[in-house]
């Protein structure tokens, strides 16, 4: 967790300090590894309970962050320079990711007016929705800010797609839209990265896998900030560059269905603790550009940035397979 700019706290060592201070200094490494456990979806897992204790953790981390030199009762070390921190993924093996496709009325216009082969199906199967539509995209295709996305060999159209990630921290199913907002811990920044060539010849046949599924196509990070720190998901600027060129310039406020109506909706599948749902991606990605999209496509050393307000900056560098 951040407790100072550039400055992260080990959020598990910091629980096992503040438990010993307050009467509990033989069983304070047992009771912060339940209650705050150093894998992410067990911690999820713990739903309130743990999230009460790491606000106190958190809170006792903040007061103390003076000194740097704090050590857990076992010796752990608390504080960590961020320079020398390499950041996974804030969920690194979520059970499910759900991608919600053509949810920003932009895209949903840039798919009906750009003439793009293979798609015409498509964009008149699009004019009929009147719900949202999606995908799952596997979880071993998760990876971090900064670790690399790898461009397939099978493919000659990488595209990008920034979009907001949803973290579940309640499970629920049936979520109504008024409770929605009871079950997300937080958010995160999320690239959906897409084969273009092999999602069209998918969609032909009313599939989405490859296209959407390879390693590395699913970063997201740099981290997860909590719900209380967002003041309105619905309304959050959202940007991507490549090389420092801005490719998608939007605001979630231009979402068709809103995140609690999305997690509502996606909830007719039991959501788990630390379940993604994904916004889907606002106007701009290369596979919709007109004339002509080749020069937009990504490609071997690009680096790619997507940020989005309150949220933080994913940044990821596309490599070759045999680079990787």
């Amino acid at each position: 967790m951040v407790v100072r700019e550039g400055v992260l706290a080990d959020l598990n060592a910091a629980t096992a300090c503040y438990l010993s201070t307050k009467g509990h200094p033989r069983l304070c490494n047992e009771l912060a590894d339940a209650l705050v456990p150093a894998d992410m979806l067990r911690f999820l897992d713990g739903e309130e309970e743990s999230m009460a204790a790491a606000r106190d953790a958190y809170q006792f981390a903040l007061d103390k962050v003076e000194e740097m030199e704090l050590q857990s009762p076992r010796g752990q070390q608390v504080y960590y320079s961020l320079d020398i921190v390499k950041l996974k993924a804030p969920i690194p093996r979520p059970c499910k990711v759900i991608e919600t496709g053509s949810n920003f009325d932009e895209h949903v216009n840039e798919l009906n007016t750009v003439k793009v082969e293979g798609w015409s199906d498509f964009k008149d199967f699009m004019k009929k929705v009147k719900q949202p539509s999606g995908f799952l995209k596997a979880a071993n295709t998760v990876i971090g800010h900064k670790e690399d996305i790898i461009y397939p060999r099978t493919t000659q159209k990488l595209d990008h797609e920034i979009e907001l990630g949803i973290v579940i921290g309640k499970r629920g199913r049936y979520i109504p839209v008024e409770k929605a907002f009871e079950h997300i811990v937080g958010y995160t920044v999320h690239n959906d990265v897409s084969a273009r060539d092999i999602q069209v010849n998918e969609q032909a046949n009313r599939l989405v896998l490859l296209g959407k599924s390879m390693d590395t196509f699913c970063p997201l990070g740099p981290f997860l900030v909590t719900r209380d720190e967002v003041p309105d998901p619905d309304n959050l600027d959202m940007k991507l560059t490549v090389n420092g060129d801005v490719r998608q310039d939007s605001n979630t406020n231009h979402m068709i269905f809103k995140v609690a109506q999305l997690v509502s909706w996606w909830s007719q599948l039991t959501l788990e603790p630390g379940d993604v749902i994904t916004s889907a991606t606002p106007g701009g990605v290369a596979g919709f550009r007109y004339p002509d999209p080749t020069p937009f496509f990504l490609k071997p050393g690009d680096i790619v940035e997507a940020w989005i307000q309150h949220v933080g900056c994913l940044q990821n560098r596309v490599v070759s397979e045999e680079e990787a």
